[in-house]
């Protein structure tokens, strides 16, 4: 018994399921490429709009103001007026000027330069010295900028007179140097000890800020008057005499007489060598009539 054969009859292919998400993907892709064109703003985030340019501007002004404030603000504090505060240093045992005269002449050098009004650019090596170079009675000038403000202060330190110099010219202070000061009827003692007077008989006139005695004479009668004070001696003056070189001539006071020193001698020996001779003297009650001479060492001579 024959069987026939099945005839195989194929399977129809498969097809792909229909789906809604095609669609949904197609758009938000859509969507996504059209969202520049929604907010206004190119592929840059730039606003491509007046309207959103003229905000974002709008947005920057703070800062803006914010920036010309700070610099402004800055500017100011390097500015600086020309007109300074004058601090005044006054010590005992000082000469200076009344304020204003310093106030007047340290403003008026200040305004010399427009480079001066500027913190960066203020020349204050060159004030210092023209400020010593007007008013030779200072022994320093200082300049203190300040961070915030805009006034600049000048401390002035006055300088201490050894001696009142009588001169051909007039009567000046000088220091220990030997340099003049100031004139004596131009400025103002502060608490002044009673330092020696020197008559200069050489003739030579005195000028201001340069030196009127060499400087190892000067701290020679500095040391001399100091010495004669620590033994009490009152000395009426001191001439330097026009006759004699290195040679100092003291008056002391209720004495008839004068004593003669050496100007490169030591004062202190040389005023021991005279209080030797005077008690010698006065235990034989002799009184000079016009000198005693100390400028030899170790020899006393009188007249």
């Amino acid at each position: 018994m024959k069987f026939r054969r099945q005839k195989h009859i194929p399977e129809p292919p498969r097809r792909r399921a229909v789906s809604d998400s095609p669609a949904v993907f197609s758009y938000y892709a859509r969507g996504s490429s059209n969202s520049r064109q929604n907010t206004g703003r190119n592929d840059e985030g730039v606003p491509t709009s007046k309207k959103g340019r003229r905000l974002v501007r709008l947005r920057h002004i703070p800062s803006y103001i914010a920036l010309l404030i700070i610099t402004v603000a800055v500017l100011r504090a390097l500015t600086l007026q020309a007109n300074p505060k004058i601090v005044l240093i006054n010590q005992a045992g000082t000469i200076y000027r009344p304020t204003a005269d310093y106030q007047k002449a340290v403003s008026g050098i200040w305004q010399q330069s427009l480079f001066n009004k500027t913190k960066l650019t203020v020349h204050s090596q060159d004030i210092q010295s023209e400020t010593k170079a007007e008013f030779s009675e200072l022994s320093d000038v200082h300049i203190e900028l300040p961070l915030l403000g805009i006034r600049p202060t000048v401390v002035l330190m006055p300088a201490q007179p050894v001696m009142q110099f009588i001169s051909a010219n007039g009567v000046f202070y000088v220091d220990g140097s030997g340099k003049v000061l100031a004139r004596a009827s131009d400025v103002t003692q502060n608490q002044l000890p009673n330092i020696p007077v020197v008559h200069d008989e050489t003739g030579l006139p005195a000028e201001l800020g340069k030196a009127v005695i060499p400087e190892s004479e000067a701290i020679f009668l500095k040391k001399l008057g100091l010495q004669l004070k620590a033994e009490n001696i009152n000395v009426e003056s001191v001439t330097l005499p026009q006759s004699a070189a290195n040679e100092a001539d003291v008056r002391v006071a209720g004495q008839k007489y004068y004593l003669k020193f050496f100007i490169l001698s030591d004062p202190r020996q040389a005023v021991g060598s005279y209080l030797a001779i005077k008690s010698k003297l006065d235990a034989e009650h002799i009184i000079p009539a016009e000198y005693i001479d100390l400028r030899v060492d170790e020899k006393v001579f009188y007249k």
